[in-house]
């Protein structure tokens, strides 16, 4: 049995009417995890901390919606007499001034024939304190070149490109993402663009 991994959004309205505290972000974050076992397999969550309080907060309550999100489906594990498990892992980027972009690959296997692996981001202004999307990055004219560079350099990456267009067809597609000083990076998740037996699809684009 096959269910479906969910999306967990984060929600900013609580955090930004807060008082937060913590400096300028411009180096890796301290790693820390949450992890539990039992007869219906395991959960490993990995995640940074940057003593920095309005970063923290976001990033803990990302990851602590995996979990919740994941708990209700032991439940199944145990009926399928099966082993369910969960593991996240993350990279971080980093671009002036003090802008950083948690990426977490997220891996799932709760039943079926195989499990489905997901990235989801967080890209943070640590100087203003503030949760960035891709149209705060990018204005006017901006997103369309970006799609038309992401879309040719996925149609040369695949042997095929029916899924390309319908997968990059709006700003939401590339919501997993992460910025540096000198390019933008994009992911896509199996099916979004390609086979699942194609993978996670990444593209870099320079930016101007």
């Amino acid at each position: 049995m096959i269910r479906s991994f969910i999306s967990f959004s984060i929600l900013l309205t609580t955090l930004v009417s807060c008082d937060f505290t913590g400096g300028v972000i411009t180096k890796p974050g301290q790693a820390d995890s949450v992890a539990q076992s039992g007869k219906w397999g395991h959960y490993v969550v990995n995640y940074p901390l940057y003593d920095n309080s309005f970063v923290d907060s976001l990033v803990r309550d990302f990851t602590d919606s995996l979990v919740t999100g994941f708990k209700p489906l032991l439940k199944y594990a145990v009926e399928d007499k099966m082993k369910y498990e969960m593991e996240v892992n993350y990279k971080e980027y980093f671009a002036k001034p003090g802008i950083v972009s948690v990426v977490f690959n997220i891996y799932q296997f709760t039943g079926g024939a195989h499990g489905n692996t997901f990235i989801e981001s967080i890209v943070i202004d640590s100087k203003n304190n503030r949760r960035l999307g891709l149209n705060d990055l990018l204005t006017g004219n901006e997103f369309k070149e970006v799609q038309l560079l992401t879309r040719k350099k996925l149609k040369k990456m695949l042997e095929y490109n029916e899924s390309v267009d319908q997968g990059t067809a709006s700003p939401d597609d590339f919501s997993s993402f992460a910025v540096t000083d000198d390019k933008y990076i994009f992911w896509f998740s199996p099916y979004q663009v390609a086979s699942y037996a194609d993978g996670l699809q990444k593209v870099e684009i320079t930016r101007h």
